[in-house]
Parts: C-alpha cells; structure tokens; sequence
C-alpha cells in the first residue's frame, strides 16, 4: 500500500524519537546515575580529606539541582533540535508499507524494499499509537517504523495485531 507522510508525521516521529524511545530513557537513566555520582563522590573526598561534612552537602545538593535542572535542560535541547511544529502539512515522501504471509516490509519512495527493510512477524514487539500516528517497535525498541493514522493503515496494524497478538499501546507525545 502506497502511504503519504507529510512534514507532521516526520515532526511527531523525531519527537517521538526525543521522548519515548530507549535512546531517552538511558538519558533519564544517565540523570540519576549522575545524582549518585555526586554524592557519593562527597562522601569519599569527606571521608579522605578529613574536612567537616561541608563537602558531603554541597554534593547533595548540587546532585539535587541536576536531578531538577536535568529534565529542563533535555527539554530545550529537545525543542532546539525539533524546531516548530509545521502549519501545514506539506507532503514529503511517499512510502510503501507491504504485508505478506510471514513477513511485512516497507521502503521509502517507489523502489522495493531491501532487505533491511524487512522484517518477520516475529521481529515486531510492540505497536504504539499517538493521537496523530502509529509507531511500530521492532527488535525490542531498536527501530521504529512511523505510519500515520489513516484507514488503510489501520486495517493493516489491526492485522498486524491480530498475527502477533500484541496490543495497541496508547502514548501522549
């Protein structure tokens, strides 16, 4: 099936990409990571330099202020590289979105897809749906696939979902 995606597909894509995905959950997991790091580096240059418990504090609290500043700054970062949501919804590209009896596939343009572009039944994990498209999770969260939310679609992911017996999982972007 021939789909169309246009400039706000792609937008909700990238920021999909920001927020959800595995590559942002290890940021937020960076974050905490760093907090500890913080304190416990206090701790050990307290307990080395023999020096009142001035250290230990200003470690926590400036864990703290990272751990309140982090998401903040990942935030103007994520609006730096995202830009503004377009207007109009200009048509970009045209992708092919193909379901066969063990496998689907997709490949952007009008060329047939190759072989990385391919994937088994098997290799979907997970199938999420905004309120404007639909984000297929393949090899646990690796790649995604966008596809925006149009009846054709819809017959396919619900096919998708019935072959795999996945559920749709709601998402706010």
């Amino acid at each position: 099936m021939q789909i169309e995606l246009n400039e706000i597909d792609i937008y909700n894509f990238k920021k999909f990409m920001f927020t959800k995905s595995k590559q942002a959950n290890s940021y937020r997991n960076l974050a905490m990571f760093v907090v500890i790091w913080f304190v416990f580096i206090g701790i050990l240059v307290d307990l080395f330099a023999k020096t009142m418990p001035i250290i230990t504090i200003v470690s926590f609290f400036f864990g703290i202020a990272f751990y309140l500043l982090f998401p903040k700054l990942y935030r103007a970062i994520l609006l730096k590289n995202l830009g503004l949501r377009p207007a109009n919804p200009g048509k970009i590209s045209k992708m092919n979105f193909e379901l066969f009896e063990d496998r689907f596939s997709y490949s952007l343009g009008s060329g047939k897809a190759k072989a990385s572009e391919t994937f088994k039944f098997s290799e979907l994990t997970e199938i999420l749906e905004s309120d404007d498209n639909y984000f297929l999770g393949i090899n646990y969260g690796k790649n995604y696939i966008c596809l925006p939310k149009t009846e054709l679609v819809k017959s396919a992911i619900d096919e998708l979902k019935s072959e795999r017996k996945l559920e749709i999982t709601e998402i706010k972007i």
